[in-house]
């Protein structure tokens, strides 16, 4: 049933962090159901990755 509820979009976020990267960017959060990575934007920044 875990699968179904990622079709539909209802994905269990969990966080983990990138001991290689620091920073803000060493962060990521991965489905444990499915292991879709989130799509993440930072602040000021507009979806496609320019300015807003």
């Amino acid at each position: 049933m875990g699968r179904l509820l990622c079709l539909i979009g209802r994905h269990h976020w969990v966080h983990h962090v990138n001991r290689e990267a620091s920073g803000p960017g060493g962060g990521y959060d991965l489905c444990s159901r499915c292991g879709r990575e989130k799509n993440v934007y930072e602040p000021g920044r507009g979806p496609v990755g320019g300015s807003v």
